[in-house]
């Protein structure tokens, strides 16, 4: 079932790389305002695929390795993210970009897991 969903995931991913690639095929017909509004819209849907993604793995990665192990974590994170994308993809992300925005995530996902400390387990055990 873990592979499964991570498979989902990273298809999602994709998913939302696609969308941005065809958003600006089509935006080259328009004008350059709405070509603005495309290229916006496939950012946005891009970065809320990527926090829906990133915060299930950060999740699955606190509850395997638990407390004390962040950079493990991270790193652990950012491997399983990249490992989502095809080549080409990988070659577009500007991994800095996506390491802050994990941080940024991760700081979002620390204040739910505080309000909820079933959170962690229950978000877990539907990965796995």
């Amino acid at each position: 079932m873990k592979d499964l969903t991570i498979a989902l995931m990273g298809l999602f991913v994709i998913f939302a790389v696609t969308i941005t690639i065809l958003r600006l095929l089509r935006s080259r017909y328009e004008s350059d305002e709405d070509k603005l509004e495309s290229i916006d819209a496939a950012k946005e849907l891009c970065e809320k695929l990527l926090e829906q993604v990133a915060f299930a793995l950060l999740t699955q990665a606190e509850r395997q390795f638990g407390k004390g192990t962040g950079k493990l974590k991270f790193s652990a994170v950012m491997s399983q993210f990249l490992s989502m994308l095809p080549d080409w993809a990988k070659e577009t992300i500007d991994t800095d970009w996506l390491s802050a925005k994990l941080e940024i995530l991760l700081l979002e996902a620390k204040e739910l897991w505080a309000k909820n400390d079933r959170l962690v387990n229950t978000l877990s055990n539907n990965i796995r």
